[in-house]
């Protein structure tokens, strides 16, 4: 048995972007339509890249979305259960400190442009590999205040529609479009099979 390959964030990146509905096209998951492995945070709004370092976690989330049906029992079958699987919803839910005593911070980024759509970009190991995930958020606003420890804020954007996920490392990954289209391998030794 080997053992378990091992995650850790140690140079998270995130970044975002007001989605400009006048430019704005369908399916795009970054400003300008840009797509990985090419987008960066400098491709998004440049005072939003220090969000990161008020971030203490940060989760990107899929929520099963499932229903059930009940069928009466007929003359020849009993009553049954059906379970109906549709499309996982996404989310992704920060946990942060608040910096609502900097003008330019997160804090007050959020309740400015709470309800706005935006760019979101987050990468976990940097701003130029993977693990990145890029997409269209419902921006909310952050809590505010607390005690006297330094405060905290939880927050939860909902994506419009499934990410774009880079997974892998700098020699090894492979891109899953959010879409649902044919995934995309970047060098290294991932066989067409993994793809």
């Amino acid at each position: 048995m080997s053992n378990p390959l091992l995650f850790k964030i140690e140079n998270g990146v995130v970044a975002l972007d007001l989605v400009d509905t006048a430019t704005h096209q369908t399916g795009w998951q970054a400003p300008t339509g840009k797509t990985f492995p090419t987008v960066t945070s400098a491709d998004y709004d440049p005072t939003t890249v220090g969000y990161a370092c008020q971030q203490v976690t940060g989760v990107v989330a899929a929520t099963s979305n499932t229903t059930t049906e009940q069928l009466d029992g007929t003359w020849c079958a009993l009553p049954q259960t059906q379970v109906i699987q549709g499309a996982d919803s996404w989310s992704v839910a920060w946990d942060l400190y608040q910096d609502a005593t900097d003008p330019d911070g997160i804090v007050a980024y959020l309740f400015q442009h709470a309800g706005k759509d935006a760019y979101l970009y987050v990468a976990c190991g940097g701003d130029a590999a993977p693990v990145a995930f890029i997409g269209v958020v419902t921006l909310s606003a952050a809590s505010i205040g607390g005690g006297r420890s330094p405060n905290r804020s939880q927050v939860t954007f909902n994506y419009k529609a499934k990410p774009d996920g880079w997974f892998g490392t700098l020699t090894d990954w492979k891109i899953v479009p959010g879409d649902g289209s044919a995934a995309t391998a970047g060098p290294g030794v991932l066989a067409d099979a993994d793809v």
